[in-house]
């Protein structure tokens, strides 16, 4: 049987998009035997806040990801397991796609973020083509001032979409480590915390 979990991921944050166009080619990655799709919110769709036109560019900002995760099961399969397998694999395709979009466009206020096994929706794909909705789980950017060029350096947009699907598909390395320390002392001082921010600020020497 093959499996398709599908799940909506509301951010606590806003990420900004860019497009020729009303959306943002979704990323795409294998992880294993999980082939993942992670699509970003269409302009004025529900959670996005429209920001600028510029001559072909339109910009906006949004607060919904949805995530699809596609795999094969034998067919005596537990259920409990393949939503398990399916979150895991869900939350690391969010976990890289996050951190990249954070060390790429400079924003500490972005974090890792999981799946709510609530909003996860899982399907069988019977080899007759027959679609099974399977059981549900027992537990059950703001800107002062309108810049003048479209903010592509800040947004995820075609002129770095590949790079950051890169990011996704290949797991940030070490050398990642001290950019990411950086921007947690960016935030550490957003909230006046300087000496925790001193002190993380070591480790990027060490």
């Amino acid at each position: 049987m093959h499996i398709l979990a599908d799940s909506l991921v509301h951010l606590p944050f806003r990420l900004d998009f860019c497009a020729k166009g009303p959306d943002v080619v979704p990323i795409t990655c294998d992880i294993d035997r999980y082939h993942t799709i992670l699509y970003f919110p269409p302009s004025m769709s529900d959670g996005t806040d429209g920001q600028g036109i510029f001559s072909e560019w339109a910009w906006w900002t949004g607060t919904i990801l949805r995530v699809t995760i596609e795999f094969d099961v034998a067919e005596d399969f537990e259920v409990e397991v393949a939503r398990r397998a399916a979150i895991q694999t869900g939350d690391e395709v969010l976990r890289r796609f996050l951190n990249a979009y954070r060390l790429k466009f400079d924003r500490p206020d972005v974090h890792p973020v999981k799946i709510d096994v609530r909003k996860l929706t899982l399907t069988g794909i019977h080899p007759d083509g027959r679609h099974e909705t399977l059981p549900e789980p027992f537990d059950s950017f703001f800107y002062r001032t309108m810049p003048t060029e479209p903010p592509l350096g800040l947004s995820l947009n075609e002129t770095n979409r590949k790079e950051i699907e890169a990011a996704v598909c290949n797991p940030i390395s070490d050398a990642a480590m001290p950019e990411h320390l950086r921007l947690d002392a960016q935030r550490l001082r957003a909230h006046g915390e300087h000496a925790r921010a001193d002190l993380v600020e070591t480790l990027v020497q060490l």
